[in-house]
């Protein structure tokens, strides 16, 4: 699913390509996470990041739009401490929710 220009699209397909910056063809692994639902499709990408443990995410508008709408899409499916703990690198998860306390608000 293409990134949607609103909050309430569902995300149902999530595609990661892992990259290699030793390797000459760049893109070491690709996932594509789709399951049945929205909850678990978000549990499954936070799995996959803590899996992974990337030492840096590159997106498309990550921090204008992407990470907002996942935390957003998160909060309404009651995974949010799952996605904060797997895009956070640190334990206390302080410095996430302080970052998106606008969305995260009850």
């Amino acid at each position: 699913k293409q990134i949607g220009n609103n909050f309430s699209d569902s995300i149902l397909e999530i595609v990661v390509n892992v990259v290699d910056k030793n390797s000459s063809s760049n893109i070491k692994e690709t996932l594509l996470i789709s399951k049945d639902d929205e909850a678990e499709t978000l549990r499954e990408f936070s799995y996959q990041v803590k899996k992974i443990d990337p030492d840096i995410i590159l997106t498309k508008d990550g921090d204008q739009f992407l990470f907002p709408w996942l935390l957003y899409r998160a909060k309404i499916n009651k995974v949010e401490s799952q996605l904060l703990s797997a895009l956070n690198r640190e334990p206390n998860q302080d410095f996430m929710k302080q970052k998106y306390k606008s969305i995260l608000k009850t």
